[in-house]
């Protein structure tokens, strides 16, 4: 059975105090004016594709708390190169890249799981080697964070943010399809495609409008490298 939201607050196998700062950093992103419009449904969907795999509670548990926390480091980056609303420069984009490094240091310090710490360092990672911040490859990068990057990817694009619409679910899953073996573990990819059929046949088609063409730098900083994460 899959936990609510309320239910994964309430309910843990973590160690206690491990778990109340975990709730006082998902607090505190809530409060950020940035991260707070980024209304994310990654914590949910990662559990039922988890729980669909067969594993075990406790990686569910390290996954929710991973996706919940996943975006966490964008707080010690500069708002002005956050909520830039003009194209970034070299040096901004690079500043961005580090967030992940950000955020996986403040879970560190409030001694996280090490799963969760490997999830939020690395759900922006490429299978190829292409992501950032550390150019991991492949198994070099744990496997929950490949499921991670994963469900970021598609919450990413069928949800909408700033002021971009969302693109249809089966849209993104070609893409995901098409970015198999180069920015997805494609082993992952091929049982998160089976996963997402199914959700999307027991459910009514949805009537989302496609993406509206919106030029890059009208997407404030932080979504300038999080918008459109797949090759096209």
């Amino acid at each position: 059975m899959q936990l609510s939201s309320h239910d994964r607050l309430q309910r843990t196998l973590l160690d206690a105090t491990v778990h109340a700062a975990l709730r006082a950093l998902r607090a505190a992103r809530s409060l950020n004016p940035v991260l707070s419009r980024l209304h994310s449904r990654a914590g949910d969907i990662v559990e039922a594709f988890g729980r669909s795999m067969g594993l075990l509670e406790m990686d569910l548990e390290h996954l929710w708390w991973g996706m919940e926390l996943h975006d966490i480091g964008l707080m010690a980056i500069p708002p002005a190169v956050v909520e830039k609303t003009s194209a970034l420069t070299r040096d901004e984009r690079a500043i961005l890249r580090e967030y992940p490094l950000y955020g996986a240091r403040v879970l560190e310090e409030v001694q996280a799981p090490q799963e969760v710490v490997d999830i939020v360092r690395g759900h922006t990672e490429h299978w190829d080697g292409g992501g950032y911040p550390l150019g991991l490859t492949k198994d070099n990068n744990p496997r929950l964070a490949r499921i991670a990057s994963l469900v970021d990817s598609y919450d990413a694009m069928t949800t909408p943010r700033w002021n971009e619409r969302a693109l249809d679910p089966e849209r993104v899953l070609h893409l995901i399809w098409r970015s198999a073996g180069h920015q997805f573990d494609p082993q992952l990819a091929e049982r998160f495609l089976q996963f997402c059929t199914g959700e999307l046949r027991a459910k009514p088609k949805p009537t989302r409008p496609r993406r509206a063409t919106t030029a890059r730098g009208a997407l404030p900083g932080a979504a300038q490298i999080l918008e459109f994460p797949i090759r096209r």
